[in-house]
């Protein structure tokens, strides 16, 4: 079947990859995942851009990832966060 979409909001006009490098305003958005609430991994050997972009008022965006991890991917249980952070 298709992959589990993961769906946030962020600030638009910012640069890097979606879900691993994005930041926008000072801001990094990162996307991290676990299969047991202890351990969570990121990057783009985890998470990758699904395609969805959609543009919302004030200068916001609606954008997906698709986990790409295929150990993560066949977990029978599987945790999603978004991490914003201060970019360093």
């Amino acid at each position: 079947g298709s992959p589990h979409e993961f769906i946030y909001q962020q600030i638009a006009e910012g640069t890097g990859d979606i879900g691993t490098t994005y930041t926008a305003t000072g801001l990094r958005y990162l996307v991290e995942v676990s299969n047991d609430l202890r351990t969570w991994h990121s990057g783009p050997s985890v998470v990758t851009w699904s395609n969805r972009r959609e543009t919302l008022p004030d200068g916001m965006e609606r954008v997906g990832i698709h986990i790409i991890d295929p150990a993560l991917s066949a977990s029978p249980q599987i945790f999603t966060r978004l991490r914003i952070v201060v970019a360093e």
